[in-house]
């Protein structure tokens, strides 16, 4: 695969991942001038509880999917892996439902809680059915449909949320989960009908042994999930124990604007990326692997690092034009979540090594190691720096998963890192740093939003000047970008 292929499939993912993130930086908005961080805090313990159930149950479907899917399609035998899928999801939804509402008799005393459980245990079927027929695209290589469908879904929940909270006066912390339930039912009744999914209820097709197949690649993954939840999100209840609320508020909030930024950049290489590999590996061309491992880090790194650098610049800047007074001073975990999120997508990359190998266990084992680590980081240093050391114990437990993944994926493939580019990605990305600095530092335009936009302006065109000047880019590979942002 040429470097203009791999630049237009990924250009595609990206432009769709943007959107998708402008979109969920609006909801994102409306969260810190209408939530206090005490309810967001107790939304997020929530809806936290959720992302580990759901994915527990859930998660395996759309990996097995994404990984057997050119195999049963070889063999002409793709519709019976599909209706296999869903049909196996339906009924994980029906025991998710009454696994979840068990859960409320634990929270009998706070009937608010009571009710966003009731709508968490519905999000689930509307939800990974939706994912599932996404996930199907990506094996298809429909990425323009991928892409519409992932913005259409955010778009739904921004829409959503702000009809209930400005046309019906509905500014309950109840509004979030409800959106998300609204917005995923619009979306699969519209997957319904303009995919067909309906064709997908014969049972005749059904097959046991399809369902075993992924179950027995995906079980080793269940525990990943598990273990990355740990890694994820547990932190927010140790803040809820050491801390308070607000504590737990202030740090989700400021992680779901890092998630929402860097957590879609990390991601929208490897969802063109995954389906090549797959495929390459599939035909047995492992050279070939190599190079487009190779070629699809470099890119990821293009754009993470500056990313980072431009972070650490303006974010500052950022929380006070955009977030709530009360929200301003989780700038911090911001920059930290970006960078931990950074080193995520890498362990991604490292990742996709042990699942085209089919050794998930590995990715298993590893995800148990750094969420000991990650636990014990979180109360060290929560207890001395409050939520900010949550963010710190997270940045450090990815670092050491991908460190320890290094080295064990070199076992199956020798990567082939370009340390001369990522080293001019560094070179350039903190010289761009410098440069914000210096313009925040010396010149006032008394226009917080003129600032950062210009400050956007001098890290874009500095990064790729420097880069020119390294020869840490090629201008044909500039050209390629321009061309597709034009078209």
């Amino acid at each position: 695969m040429n470097n203009k292929k791999i630049f237009i499939d990924s250009g595609i993912y990206f432009l769709g991942s943007i959107l998708a993130a402008v979109l969920g930086f609006v909801v994102s908005l409306v969260y810190s001038y209408y939530f206090d961080p005490s309810d967001y805090g107790n939304h997020s313990l929530v809806s936290s509880t959720y992302m580990l159930l759901s994915q527990f149950f859930g998660i395996w479907l759309s990996t097995g999917l994404l990984r057997f899917y050119e195999k049963y399609k070889n063999i002409n035998r793709s519709d019976e892996l599909l209706t296999s899928i869903y049909g196996i999801q339906f009924i994980i939804s029906l025991v998710f439902v009454i696994i979840f509402n068990i859960g409320n008799f634990f929270v009998s005393n706070n009937h608010l809680l009571q009710i966003i459980l009731v709508i968490y245990s519905l999000v689930f079927y509307f939800e990974y059915n939706i994912l599932i027929t996404n996930t199907t695209l990506r094996c298809t290589k429909k990425v323009k449909k991928y892409n519409i469908n992932i913005v259409l879904n955010n778009f739904l929940k921004v829409f959503v949320v702000l009809f209930i909270i400005f046309v019906l006066n509905f500014k309950s912390i109840v509004a979030i989960s409800l959106s998300i339930l609204l917005s995923e039912l619009i979306q699969y009744l519209l997957f319904l009908f303009s995919y067909k999914l309906y064709k997908y209820f014969n049972f005749k097709l059904f097959r046991f042994e399809i369902v075993k197949e992924l179950f027995m690649y995906g079980f080793p993954l269940i525990g990943t999930t598990i273990t990355g939840w740990i890694l994820n999100v547990s932190d927010r209840y140790i803040i809820r124990l050491l801390r308070d609320s607000k504590e737990v508020g202030l740090y989700s909030y400021s992680y779901l604007l890092g998630n929402n930024l860097f957590w879609l950049l990390a991601n929208f290489i490897m969802l063109g990326a995954y389906p090549n590999f797959v495929e390459c590996f599939e035909k047995g061309n492992i050279t070939t692997l190599k190079e487009l491992f190779k070629k699809y880090i470099n890119l990821y790194l293009l754009i993470i690092i500056p990313c980072c650098f431009g972070v650490i610049g303006v974010s500052k800047l950022f929380f006070s034009i955009f977030t709530a007074s009360q929200y301003h001073e989780g700038y911090i975990v911001f920059i930290i979540t970006g960078c931990g999120i950074s080193f995520l997508g890498l362990c991604q990359f490292l990742n996709k090594v042990f699942e085209l190998y089919k050794n998930t266990k590995t990715i298993f084992i590893l995800n148990v190691c750094t969420s000991i680590f990650n636990i014990l980081f979180n109360f060290i240093f929560i207890n001395y720096w409050g939520y900010i050391g949550g963010a710190i114990s997270t940045l450090m437990s990815y670092v050491l998963y991908f460190i320890i993944a290094l080295v064990i994926s070199k076992k199956y493939i020798e990567l082939d890192w370009d340390c001369i580019s990522i080293f001019k990605f560094l070179l350039s990305g903190l010289l761009m740093l410098s440069f914000i600095t210096l313009f925040l530092h010396f010149i006032n335009l008394n226009n917080d939003i003129l600032q950062l936009i210009i400050c956007l302006i001098i890290g874009i065109v500095s990064y790729f000047t420097f880069l020119l000047l390294f020869k840490g880019i090629k201008k044909e590979s500039i050209t390629e970008i321009i061309k597709l942002v034009r078209h």
